[in-house]
């Protein structure tokens, strides 16, 4: 557990230490997703979609439909692989009224771990593995670089109904050709979660 903290340590002050390198741009985005989970025996089939959307002035800006088949390896480790189509507008300008969309392929495959570490309050750690393919246009595809994306979270179960989740999600470019942006994103965010019934939930995020 002591080494797991000191890793999300290291990652974070790597991570603040390359954002601090370059220029930040603020944008407001609203992210709209429906997660499908259909558990099948000993594996589990998920199926994400995902639109978002710049608020002002408001148009679509990313598409992501990921899917994914996840299989328990044991009581707290579990793996998936999967496939990600990913859509976005260029440039990344909410204001420009030129712009067009491009889109990307990712294969994928993911470990993850759960642990219960007092009543009640449960961490996870998700290590994701993406290998992406750009479009170049006419259809063609070509490998563009590795991406390993590291979450780790904490979920406190307020009751049998409400959760509150906390994660900090780092994620790094591996590649001969990637030389400005090997750190690539950073996202900290809470999620509110409300069950409705055993079947159906609804999250509310801000990152």
């Amino acid at each position: 557990m002591a080494r797991a903290l000191n890793l999300i340590i290291i990652l974070l002050l790597s991570a603040s230490n390359l954002l601090a390198q370059k220029n930040v741009n603020k944008q407001a985005l609203l992210w709209v997703r429906y997660d499908l989970q259909y558990q099948m025996d000993q594996w589990k089939l998920q199926q994400e979609v995902e639109h978002r959307t710049y608020i002002a002035p408001w148009r679509k800006h990313q598409l992501l439909v990921r899917t994914s088949l996840h299989r328990k390896l044991n009581q707290h480790i579990s793996a998936n692989v999967g496939f990600t189509y990913f859509e976005q507008s260029f440039p990344q300008e909410p204001d420009t009224s030129l712009y067009f969309f491009l889109q990307e392929l990712r294969p994928h495959f993911t470990l993850s771990t759960k642990n219960e570490i007092a009543p009640k309050l449960i961490f996870d750690h998700r290590l994701m593995n993406e290998i992406r393919f750009f479009e170049t246009g006419k259809n063609q595809f070509p490998y563009g670089n590795f991406r390993v994306r590291y979450q780790a979270q904490l979920t406190y179960e307020l009751s049998k109904k409400w959760n509150v989740k906390v994660f900090d999600e780092v994620m790094f470019n591996i590649a001969k050709n990637v030389v400005y942006n090997s750190f690539d994103q950073n996202r900290l965010g809470v999620v509110l979660q409300h069950k409705f019934n055993p079947n159906w939930a609804y999250d509310l995020c801000y990152f």
